[in-house]
């Protein structure tokens, strides 16, 4: 491997890292995750998760995860970008105003929304 292959292949190891190590440092900002010491004695740090981060993993048996997704639904995003044609003109809520037709109706129509909602509902209910 010559020198330039060398630079350009530990260039490109670098561009996919940055953008993590920027992830990881404002999800650890954020409070979702930590560092901890891998061993003792030694400047190895690794991530772990946080009280917050662990109501998002789904194996665990008090999970939220089904809520954030129904909540960064594209679907339910865009109704709450249509806010102000809601408030100014005449559909029933920002969803009909968003999408033309009521939460239930999108849900039968987009089966994967669906089941998110479903269970979040489902999970919120346990709680």
């Amino acid at each position: 491997m010559d020198l330039s292959s060398l630079v350009d292949a530990l260039s490109l190891q670098s561009a996919r890292t940055d953008p993590l190590n920027s992830l990881m440092r404002f999800m650890i900002h954020s409070g979702f995750f930590a560092t901890q010491s891998l061993a003792e004695n030694q400047e190895q740090q690794g991530y772990v998760l946080t009280t917050t981060s662990i109501l998002l993993v789904k194996a665990n048996a008090n999970t939220m995860s089904y809520v954030v997704l129904s909540m960064i639904d594209p679907f339910m995003v865009s109704s709450l970008h249509s806010l102000s044609t809601w408030f100014q003109g005449s559909e029933s809520n920002p969803f009909v105003a968003a999408h033309g037709m009521t939460l239930w109706n999108m849900l039968e129509r987009n089966p994967e929304s669906g089941k998110n909602f479903h269970d979040s509902m489902l999970e919120h209910s346990r709680t």
